[in-house]
């Protein structure tokens, strides 16, 4: 009988023994998971930030393109000066006129010169009527 009470205790001892073991290791692992979430968010962090600087680098590129195009564009206020300065519409319809009267002695249609002036074929029939005038 008492070998069987000390087997009992050995088998006890052991059991407790190995289910101690178990519990440790159960808790290492959730501690090891925390540690490796951890590191893949930090990884994550780490390339959305390298994400963010090469899309911050590109904005600056797009941002000195236009600046390059705005530069080439005339500003409005030179538009606007040119809308406003009679003396060009004048001399423009002076050319549009000559260019006229030569394409009717040479038998050119309305639509014909119209069309290689770029202009509208009642603005050529205008200029047409004034120069006949």
């Amino acid at each position: 009988m008492i070998y069987i009470l000390l087997l009992i205790g050995i088998f006890l001892i052991l059991y407790g023994w190995t289910r101690r073991g178990v519990e440790t290791s159960k808790n290492r692992d959730p501690f090891k998971e925390i540690i490796h979430r951890q590191e893949t968010d930090k990884r994550e962090y780490i390339e959305i930030l390298s994400l963010n600087h090469e899309i911050k680098s590109l904005l600056v590129q797009m941002d000195e393109k236009l600046d390059r195009i705005q530069a080439k564009i005339p500003s409005e206020q030179e538009e606007e000066k040119e809308l406003q300065d009679p003396n060009t519409e004048i001399e423009d319809y002076n050319r549009a006129a000559g260019t006229i009267k030569k394409m009717l002695q040479e038998n050119k249609s309305i639509d014909e010169i119209a069309e290689s002036l770029n202009m509208a074929k009642g603005e050529v029939l205008l200029l047409k009527r004034l120069l006949n005038k």
